[in-house]
């Protein structure tokens, strides 16, 4: 058993070391105010009931028990928190272990081990949850208008790519299409980006069979201008020259003419006359062999160097399909221009053999960089490019155009996929599948979390019928609350039943009496068999907002508790619980908790100070106090006769004195200060004394429900305020004063 506690820090208490207070019994009863300390000390004991720290002491807590033999148990020692065994019922059991939850009129209860932590994890839970379906919601609003831009978009431009390329092209198709093209890492490939190559493509795809092939263009009779250059330098003497001809060469090359057109002949053509012998010799000396064949070598090169007016058999420009007719273009302009290049070379020629009939005694020289053969050259590229391609598309026409138009096809579809407008909407489609893929993941992650949080509940909650036993005790055999069981999915909850109706509005009173009756359900747990016999355990404020009727029934409780054998128990001794610890503020309570006088019961005196609480012994003299009402007198008494109590305490006491004092003379509902007026203005003897009554109305105006005000400890007048409550008791109820006198001398003997 513990017979001492040793606290360095814990809440209020602060560097107390048990010294002169009696070592703990097996049943302990503290006194103490609210706010004194109780609670905080069950939380030292809580702490090896948990094994949780208690939350209300993350800044540091040192503590430990002394048992009997002089060993200690450490609050900072895990072997210790896992071997010493106790249950605590406080306010934080009932904070963590119930659950109550307002629906519609009824009142629905969650009893569990950590309930309002498992609860409002769970409601957190479900907030969450409702929070990513809400994100889901919008996450597919996201993806409905983004994925709805990219239907329309693939539907639009579906309808360009058929009225353009002439052929049938539908979304679905947009889509097989835009499937295919994404299989590759750079799209940008399947983009044409010259716009020639477009429309080219674009020519062959819409095509139709109705040409015919092209004949190549008749090549150019080759000239070879060696000869020509030869023929220029070769030069013949005249024998007997005639002066007359040899100053005038256009006269020269006309009578060499006309001596060729005389020939046999024997009258002039032009004067008619008979032609003269000598004259005819004088020429024919003149225009001798040699110089007769060089002028006629000459006169056979001017035939044949012609120019080429045009250049016959070109086959007609729409004669081709449409993708070929600029190229066509394009190179007969080229061919147009050597053609006037051949007949201004050949002009150069003319001009040079022309020259040479004139001076067929000298040399000319001729250099030219111009090929004859260039004309004949883009006569080829002709044949042999456009035309030649003209005839291949012709011959494998349905073949080429079916490729072209497949190229545009995906041409066009790349073209829109990759744009900002298209990519932006997929990206967001992608965000909002991603975003509803992550939370129904996390839902699914939460719900189950939530279903472990609903099984732990279901695996922990006490018997409705054992809890409604316990009730049915706690308030006297009567039905006024009751648990049950609801089904379905909230089968592991209880709804609050009061008179056999649900339950609303539910009272501290009643919540405290659930929760005490589901603690000493817990106690039945199986869990707990095995620990029989070793279980400390510690109950504080067990009617902590009940009236005075349920006292006797927490009383029978607890002397059950302190009663209670269990036969699996080793040993003369098979009392469950090795040791109880009952703290209460009741005054009530207290008295019938130690109306025993036995060796084994402790009686301690939790005080508090204005800064810390200590654990004393409750002394003798007050424990012969029967009733809360005349302890309270005494120990105001004590104050005003030697003021060495704590301010704080007093102020309670005084609140609690009036209170106490009023409610029996005015048992009507109201307020302390409504009760107070009601009762001085029963008679005008009351009146009489204004100053003592108003300051009694201003000590309950400015008084809280458990402490005076600063303001009257401050300006010293505590002892005076407790001074005019006991005097305007003496006022209203002198008889009742006397006695109250009486017993204080007497307990002061």
């Amino acid at each position: 058993m513990i017979k001492k506690v040793v606290i360095n820090k814990l809440g209020r208490f602060e560097k107390f070391s048990f010294d002169g207070v009696d070592d703990f019994k097996r049943y302990n009863i503290l006194y103490g105010l609210n706010y004194s300390g109780k609670t905080t000390l069950s939380r030292a004991f809580m702490l090896f009931d948990t094994k949780n720290v208690p939350e209300h002491y993350e800044d540091g807590y040192d503590f430990y028990f002394v048992n009997e033999d002089g060993s200690k148990v450490h609050s900072d020692n895990q072997t210790d928190i896992n071997t010493f065994q106790t249950k605590v019922f406080n306010s934080d059991y009932i904070e963590n272990n119930l659950f109550f939850k307002t629906s519609g009129a009824s009142n629905i209860l969650v009893l569990a081990e950590n309930a309002q932590e498992i609860m409002s994890k769970i409601e957190q839970l479900e907030n969450e949850i409702k929070i990513k379906n809400n994100e889901i919601k919008s996450f597919e609003q996201q993806q409905n208008e983004y994925q709805t831009y990219i239907d329309k978009r693939r539907t639009d431009e579906s309808k360009k790519i058929k009225e353009n390329l002439h052929t049938t092209f539908t979304a679905t198709t947009f889509q097989s299409y835009e499937k295919n093209i994404k299989i590759n890492e750079d799209i940008h490939k399947f983009i044409i980006e010259n716009d020639n190559e477009l429309v080219e493509k674009r020519s062959i795809a819409i095509a139709e069979k109705n040409k015919d092939n092209i004949s190549e263009i008749p090549l150019i009779p080759e000239i070879n201008t060696e000869p020509l250059k030869i023929l220029l330098n070769e030069v013949v003497d005249i024998r007997t020259p005639l002066k007359r001809l040899e100053e005038n060469k256009v006269a020269e090359s006309w009578v060499r003419e006309g001596l060729s057109l005389h020939k046999d002949q024997e009258i002039c053509f032009y004067c008619g006359q008979p032609l003269n012998n000598d004259i005819l010799n004088e020429l024919n000396a003149h225009f001798n062999h040699e110089y007769n064949e060089l002028i006629s070598k000459i006169e056979t090169e001017q035939r044949n160097f012609k120019t080429i007016s045009r250049i016959e058999n070109l086959p007609d420009t729409s004669k081709f399909y449409n993708q070929f007719e600029n190229k066509y273009l394009k190179d007969k302009d080229i061919l147009e221009t050597r053609r006037k290049e051949y007949n201004k070379e050949i002009k150069k020629i003319q001009d040079a053999l022309t020259c040479k009939l004139k001076s067929i005694t000298k040399p000319i020289t001729f250099e030219t960089d111009f090929k004859i053969s260039t004309l004949n050259d883009q006569i080829k590229i002709i044949n042999n490019g456009v035309i030649n391609d003209h005839n291949t598309f012709n011959t494998n026409f349905e073949k080429q155009k079916e490729n072209a138009l497949e190229e545009l096809k995906i041409h066009y579809v790349a073209t829109t996929i990759i744009g900002k407008d298209y990519t932006d909407a997929e990206k967001y489609v992608k965000e909002a599948k991603d975003g509803i893929e992550c939370a129904k993941k996390e839902i699914e992650a939460k719900e189950k979390e939530k279903l472990d949080l609903e099984t732990k509940i279901s695996e922990s909650v006490a018997g409705a019928e054992k809890i409604n036993k316990i009730l049915n005790r706690l308030f006297m055999g009567k039905s006024d609350i009751t648990i049950l069981n609801k089904t379905g999915e909230n089968k592991d909850k209880y709804i609050l039943m009061r008179n056999n109706e649900p339950a609303h509005n539910l009272s501290e009173g009643e919540k405290t009496a659930i929760s005490f009756a589901h603690f000493i359900a817990s106690l039945e747990s199986k869990d707990l068999i095995g620990y029989y016999g070793n279980i400390t355990l510690f109950i504080d404020d067990p009617i902590s907002s009940l009236d005075n009727n349920h006292i006797y029934a927490v009383y029978s409780e607890i002397e059950r508790l302190r009663k209670e054998e269990c036969s699996n128990i080793t040993g003369s001794d098979k009392r469950k619980y090795k040791q109880l610890f009952i703290s209460t503020h009741n005054y009530n309570l207290f008295r019938l908790l130690t109306e025993r006088d036995e060796k084994y019961i402790g009686v301690y005196y939790i005080q508090r100070t204005s800064q810390t609480s200590e654990i004393i012994n409750f002394p003798k003299t007050l424990l012969q106090q029967k009733a809360e009402y005349s302890f309270l007198f005494n120990q105001i008494k004590k104050y005003i006769s030697a003021p060495t109590e704590e301010d704080y305490i007093i102020g309670h006491f005084l609140r609690r004195f009036l209170e106490i004092f009023a409610t029996y003379k005015n048992p009507t509902k109201c307020d302390l200060r409504k009760r107070l007026e009601d009762i001085v203005s029963l008679k005008e003897e009351y009146k009489s004394n204004e100053t003592l009554i108003q300051a009694v109305y201003k000590m309950v105006n400015e008084e809280s429900h458990t402490y005076i005000t600063n303001e009257i400890i401050n300006n010293g007048n505590l002892k005076n305020t407790a001074e005019s409550v006991l005097k305007f008791v003496e006022l209203i109820d002198p008889e009742q004063y006397s006695f109250l006198e009486k017993n204080y001398n007497n307990c002061s003997q």
